[in-house]
């Protein structure tokens, strides 16, 4: 996330009103593709930065496959040098609120190796807390293959070593089946 660079940039800006603590404005109608490839088709919110925070409310983000959209995002620390090096494991608290969305596992494979060449369909909905070592999540509702399903919540702590996480899950309902798990595969 370090090293980005966005070509076929795009956006509309409203209501920009500069403050002595923070910064509000509205991003209509964003759009970009990233020099890996990745492309948002279009990106809508309303932006709040401060010393302490990024915000992304009434969020909208599509690209060709994905479709995110709820209450929103919330980035807050303590000031900017949270995010230096791993700090934001550890320093950067997320706050996310998404309903009925959508990501397809390709999306993710620009962010993370695991997921390359996956053309997975995973629909969701739910809130998180926390940082990304300590993370919880609430109300989260699953949906993927034909008829898998996933709701309840998750505490994860231990990230961004998977393997070396430890998950604590509270599944109020928990169906799947042998094809949909070997979709995966």
């Amino acid at each position: 996330f370090t090293d980005m660079r966005l070509y076929k940039l795009d956006a509309s800006l409203h209501n920009f009103k500069p403050g002595k603590d923070s910064t509000t404005f509205r991003i209509r109608s964003l759009s970009f593709t990233e020099e890996s490839g990745f492309r948002v088709t279009e990106f809508n919110c309303d932006f709040r930065l401060s010393q302490q925070f990024l915000k992304f409310l009434a969020l909208e983000a599509r690209t060709p496959v994905s479709d995110l959209h709820g209450a929103g995002v919330q980035l807050l620390f303590r000031d900017f040098s949270d995010f230096a090096e791993g700090g934001v494991f550890e320093k950067v608290s997320l706050l996310v609120d998404l309903k009925n969305s959508t990501v397809n596992f390709s999306d993710l494979g620009y962010f993370s190796p695991v997921f390359r060449g996956s053309d997975q369909m995973v629909r969701f909905s739910g809130r998180t807390k926390g940082t990304v070592g300590n993370l919880r999540v609430k109300d989260i509702a699953i949906r993927f293959g034909n008829a898998s399903v996933i709701e309840g919540g998750l505490n994860i702590s231990g990230l961004p070593d998977f393997k070396g996480s430890f998950i604590f899950a509270d599944f109020k309902e928990f169906n799947t089946s042998v094809e949909d798990i070997a979709s995966f595969c």
